[in-house]
């Protein structure tokens, strides 16, 4: 009887492929995910990928093992496995905010207008207030400008911000009527004013 020499090789061209992935910011974590070919069947990746939560791009890759249905690692079983690098990206949220405008007629009191349209929407619980510095007093025609100001909390590089300034005007006073009053008395030899 003859014996023979049975040897068991590593398995060749596996390949773990960390996607990428990418959404607007939401307030929550954007986890990698990562996905495995060429194992044997059973077997698959495990990993601790990583997460990103605010605007910006993270490289999604991790330390990684291959283990079989038992949760065993078998990384040793595979040579030279491939890994593929992606991409995690956080978007940020886009919102349009434009102030009102307004006209009116010069009265002596400053005109103001604090009101504005919002084109979009902010995570719950980030909305964020307007501090106006536009305002008119004279005949005069000015932009209704304003600053967005977010809570303490909120990173607000997570937003993208277009500002609209709307017009806020003063215009000459119409439909004021001098009226010069009649008056009469006897002569006395004065200049009656």
């Amino acid at each position: 009887v003859n014996s023979g020499t049975f040897t068991v090789t590593k398995k060749e061209g596996a390949v773990d492929t960390f996607e990428t992935a990418s959404k607007v910011y939401d307030g929550t974590a954007l986890v990698g995910e990562v996905t495995a070919t060429g194992l044997v069947d059973g077997h698959s990746v495990k990993a601790e990928t990583p997460g990103i939560v605010d605007a910006g791009t993270l490289k999604n890759t991790a330390e990684f093992a291959v283990v079989d249905a038992n949760g065993k690692d078998v990384t040793a079983n595979y040579a030279d496995i491939e890994v593929k690098e992606g991409l995690l990206i956080v978007k940020q949220r886009v919102i349009v905010v434009t102030s009102a405008s307004e006209t009116k007629e010069y009265d002596g009191e400053a005109l103001k207008n604090s009101n504005v349209t919002v084109e979009g929407t902010y995570v719950e619980g980030e909305e964020p207030s307007y501090e106006f510095s536009g305002e008119v007093t004279e005949i005069e025609s000015v932009k209704n400008t304003f600053d967005v100001v977010f809570p303490e909390n909120v990173n607000a590089d997570n937003y993208a911000i277009k500002k609209i300034y709307g017009d806020i005007e003063v215009v000459k006073r119409t439909g004021a009527v001098v009226t010069f009053a009649d008056q009469t008395r006897d002569y006395d030899g004065t200049a009656l004013v």
